[in-house]
C-alpha cells in the first residue's frame, strides 16, 4: 500500500450555536462539489459530508493539502477544524467506508486541533516533520487572526490569483495599486507567502521520506 495518502477530516466550529444551519449546509455541499472538481487530479476519494457538521475526503498525497484547505475555508461562512493524516488507506469506493493509518492520524489531528484551539494540524509517521508544519500552521493562523476583514479579503484574493499584478488586483477592488500594496504590507503578506511556500515544500517531501 502507498503510505503517503492524505486523509482530511474537517469539523465546523461551534456548529450547535449556528443559526441558519440549512443555509450553511447548502453552502458546504456546493463548496465540496467545487472542491472535488477543482482538485480532481489530487483527490482519491471525493469530499463529502459524513456526519452532521463533519466532512472528509482523501488525497493521493499531501502535496496540495494546504491549498485545498485554503480553498475550503475561504469559501465557507463558518470556521473549521481540519485534521490531516498521512499514511495508508485501505481501498474503498467511498470515503465513508474507508479506513487505514491516514484516517486514524487525521482523527487524532482533528481532536488535537480542538484541544489546542488550532484550525489545522497534521500527523504522519514522521513526527519531527509534522512538528515543523504544525508550528508553521500556528504562525499563519496567528497572522490571519490579526487581519481586518478588508485585509483578509485582499490577501485571500492574492492567494488564489498569484499571477496578477497589484494594478490588476487594484482594478478588481476598485482601488489603486498603492492601496493594495499598503494593505498587503500591513497584513504581512510577504512573510505569509514565504511561510506558505515552505508549507507546500514540506508537504511535498512526505513522498520522499
Amino acid at each position: 500500500m502507498n503510505r503517503t495518502r492524505c486523509a482530511v477530516i474537517c469539523d465546523i466550529k461551534k456548529s450547535r450555536r449556528l443559526e441558519e444551519w440549512r443555509s450553511v449546509i447548502h453552502t458546504l455541499r456546493g463548496r465540496l462539489k467545487e472542491t472535488n472538481k477543482k482538485f480532481r487530479s489530487d483527490i482519491m476519494l471525493d469530499f463529502r459530508i459524513t456526519a452532521g457538521d463533519e466532512f472528509q475526503g482523501v488525497l493521493r498525497s499531501p502535496k496540495n493539502a494546504y491549498d485545498l484547505y485554503l480553498y475550503l475555508k475561504t469559501g465557507l461562512p463558518v470556521k473549521l477544524y481540519c485534521g490531516l493524516g498521512v499514511g495508508e488507506i485501505e481501498s474503498s469506493e467511498s470515503v465513508a467506508e474507508a479506513r487505514g493509518d491516514a484516517f486514524y492520524r487525521a482523527r487524532e489531528s482533528l481532536e488535537l486541533c480542538k484541544r489546542k484551539r488550532r484550525s489545522i494540524m497534521i500527523k504522519s509517521w514522521k513526527s519531527d516533520h509534522d512538528d515543523i508544519l504544525n508550528v508553521l500552521f500556528h504562525f499563519i493562523e496567528a497572522f490571519e487572526d490579526s487581519w481586518t476583514n478588508r485585509q483578509r479579503e485582499i490577501v485571500n484574493y492574492c492567494r488564489f490569483h498569484p499571477e496578477l499584478t497589484y494594478e490588476e488586483i487594484g482594478r478588481h477592488f476598485s482601488v489603486t495599486k498603492q492601496s493594495i500594496s499598503q494593505t498587503l504590507k500591513s497584513a504581512g503578506w510577504h512573510a505569509l507567502r514565504e511561510g506558505e511556500e515552505l508549507i507546500r515544500k514540506l508537504l511535498s517531501e512526505y513522498v520522499k521520506l
